[in-house]
């Protein structure tokens, strides 16, 4: 008896565990180019267009430009100093810009920079709030969260099993 409910326990701490990884991993949200346009106008519109360079370059195929990697730009709209010197796109930017370094966007959270970046990627989308397909801008994920805790649990439950 008891060792049938030390197997029952052991098998709802494994569900329990299990149930808070995948929720855990599955916490960001998909990009909401609505929300990137409220962002947009209301933070990037004094140096940037989309479909025309202002102070800052056209907008348009951000992504693409960057090549697709949501760390690197979510890192640089946070800080773009930290990549000035060791970036060359980076730099092309700035000379670009007139030797002007775009003001970090510290404030904005992952989530919002993803938002902004699928607006820019697909304009249309931000009237209605979904991405219309065969418009560009492919859905992507923000930088995901630090799951280093969700590793040592999972190593810690397959250890048990």
């Amino acid at each position: 008896m008891r060792k049938q409910l030390k197997g029952s326990i052991h098998q709802l701490f494994l569900f329990v565990l299990f149930s808070f990884a995948f929720h855990a991993m599955q916490a960001a949200a998909a990009p909401d180019p609505k929300k990137g346009k409220e962002l947009f106008t209301s933070t990037c519109t004094a140096c940037h267009k989309i479909g025309g360079k202002l102070i800052g370059p056209d907008l348009k195929d951000v992504k693409k430009r960057w090549g697709g990697d949501m760390t690197k730009m979510t890192a640089y709209i946070h800080n773009p100093a930290k990549f000035f010197t060791s970036d060359p796109y980076v730099e092309k930017l700035v000379k670009d810009a007139g030797g002007v370094l775009m003001a970090g966007q510290p404030q904005l959270s992952d989530q919002d920079v993803a938002d902004v970046i699928e607006y820019a990627n697909d304009p249309t989308a931000g009237a209605g709030g979904a991405t219309a397909s065969g418009k560009g801008g492919e859905a992507f994920m923000p930088v995901p969260a630090d799951t280093s805790l969700l590793k040592y649990l999972f190593i810690a439950a397959l250890i048990l099993v």
